[in-house]
């Protein structure tokens, strides 16, 4: 069972067109860049940080 809630559209900040993740069992999000890249975050706020941080 996938217990991960997808954010399929962002729609704001630098990151704009990312997907990400949130695992709520290990509190992990999870983001994939237009590039590919993949960063994982352990709280909330370092999330907000860095999809809201200029490029």
């Amino acid at each position: 069972m996938n217990n991960t809630i997808d954010v399929v559209f962002i729609t704001h900040g630098a990151h704009e067109g990312a997907q990400a993740q949130f695992d709520p069992a290990e509190h992990k999000w999870t983001v994939w860049t237009k590039q590919g890249l993949k960063r994982t975050f352990g709280d909330v706020v370092s999330y907000a940080r860095y999809m809201t941080k200029r490029i």
